[in-house]
């Protein structure tokens, strides 16, 4: 998390107030210029061409020079080119310029196959030939070679020292002393390009290289450019670059993933896997996406809809995911869907009618109280009809008003279906929802205390 303090947010606010100032005055010094005269214009064109003309000149003289300074340093050291001593005093020899050779060379490769063969064909304790010692007479035989001869014979060679070279690339080492001098190298090269990147440009690096297996043969390093970064973290964070470095390597080797992805966040993952399933599976069964997977109205809003229902529902509560705490039910109810043990089905259209009239008949019941049943009791019994037991799905109460011979609906693509019977083929039925008491219920109210209601005077 970044940290910024009030001062530097208060030095930051004063820039954008003295920017918007200096904008402001160079669009009014812009509004209030003159437009020149053609006389003026070819005036200011002639003088712009005279100083580039000028510099151009001064630039080429100190090229000279420079080129002067570089003879006098090849001299000096002939085992250097004019071209790199000319480079080295302009300091243009980075390594941004070093460019690498994309592809493995056929010419590499014929070197290296005919090197191997030249080896394999001396006699027993001679010394082992090198390619810097054969690679004079294999030129001319590789250049009285065709194209065709050369490709295929350095086909299989090339792919041969492709493959090795990506292994070097990138290949994990399997010996630690490997690892180690890799290692070492590579820090110690880096360290010196870094340095040179600062002596040229002036800016600042902090590199850190901790280890991440206790294997490995590797102490924590360090480097930094400046000792401001000490007094930045000694201020910000009360800590040394040695402490953090030392903190870095036990975060890397006690491998404390869990610390980031705790219980919490992986219960939360769960139930988000979960539902991106449900919706998933739910698109699939109704042919069109859905907008919102219902738990509570399952009956109403996806099978009485879509003609759809859900089978083999793996836990006794039929709700909705995020409402699920123990992580051994999240478990089950993972792995029932992607096993494909629960699932959703679509209903023929027989079986779609005759759970249309099961479902208004269920309905009609609930909401038919019994005579000695007391009006104010929130509670309410589901009874599911004697041919319940042939259905999949068992709708809430609901205190809609429908027919006694309803007309069944067609079933149309849109929101979610929920609803199913358990592993055990026994019906699931989900209570409808309670509506809060108010806590004055049935407590007497008082007329209002409005002026119209006052006594007269």
């Amino acid at each position: 998390m970044p940290l910024v303090s009030t001062v530097g947010l208060e030095r930051l606010k004063a820039r954008k107030k003295a920017t918007k100032n200096l904008l402001r005055g160079a669009a009014l010094r812009q509004r209030n210029r003159r437009k020149l005269t053609s006389f003026e214009k070819a005036a200011a064109k002639e003088k712009n061409a005279e100083r580039n003309a000028k510099w151009t000149r001064a630039l080429e003289d100190a090229k000279a020079s420079i080129m002067k300074l570089a003879v006098e340093l090849q001299s000096a050291f002939p085992q250097y080119s004019l071209n790199h001593c000319f480079k080295a005093i302009t300091q243009t020899a980075t390594l941004s310029h070093i460019k690498r050779r994309p592809n493995v060379s056929k010419w590499n490769a014929y070197l290296s196959l005919e090197t191997q063969r030249l080896n394999e064909e001396r006699e027993p304790g001679a010394p082992i030939i090198r390619t810097s010692e054969v690679s004079k007479e294999l030129g001319e035989k590789w250049r009285a070679m065709t194209y065709e001869e050369q490709q295929s014979v350095t086909e299989e060679r090339v792919a041969i020292l492709e493959k090795a070279k990506n292994l070097k690339k990138h290949g994990r080492h399997t010996v630690q002393i490997a690892s180690f001098n890799d290692a070492r190298a590579t820090i110690q090269l880096m360290q010196e390009e870094i340095m040179n990147v600062n002596a040229r440009t002036g800016i600042e690096f902090l590199l850190f290289a901790v280890r991440s297996d206790l294997r490995q043969y590797n102490v924590p390093y360090f480097f930094r450019t400046s000792e401001r970064f000490d007094d930045f973290f000694s201020v910000t964070l009360s800590k040394t670059i040695p402490d953090l470095t030392l903190q870095f390597e036990a975060w890397f080797l006690s491998g404390a993933e869990g610390v980031s992805r705790n219980y919490a966040s992986n219960i939360i993952e769960m139930k988000k896997k979960i539902k991106r399933i449900i919706n998933e599976k739910l698109a699939d069964a109704v042919d069109g996406p859905v907008s919102r997977m219902s738990y509570k109205g399952f009956d109403e809003e996806i099978t009485l809809k879509h003609g759809v229902v859900l089978k083999n529902w793996p836990l006794t509560k039929f709700c909705c995911p995020a409402d699920i705490t123990a992580r051994s039910d999240l478990d089950i109810l993972l792995r029932a869907w992607e096993g494909e043990v629960t699932y959703f089905e679509r209903l023929s259209p027989e079986d779609y009618e005759a759970w249309c009239v099961a479902f208004h008949q269920r309905r009609q019941r609930i909401q038919a109280p019994a005579p000695d049943a007391n009006p104010t009791d929130p509670m309410v019994s589901i009874t599911p009809p004697d041919n319940a037991a042939d259905q999949h799905v068992h709708p809430p109460a609901t205190n809609d008003t429908s027919p006694t011979s309803p007309t069944p609906m067609n079933p149309q693509p849109a929101s979610f279906l929920n609803f199913s019977t358990t592993n055990n083929g026994d019906l699931l039925i989900v209570p409808p929802k309670k509506r809060k008491v108010r806590s004055d219920a049935g407590v007497k109210r008082g007329p209002r205390k409005g002026k119209e209601n006052q006594p007269p005077a």
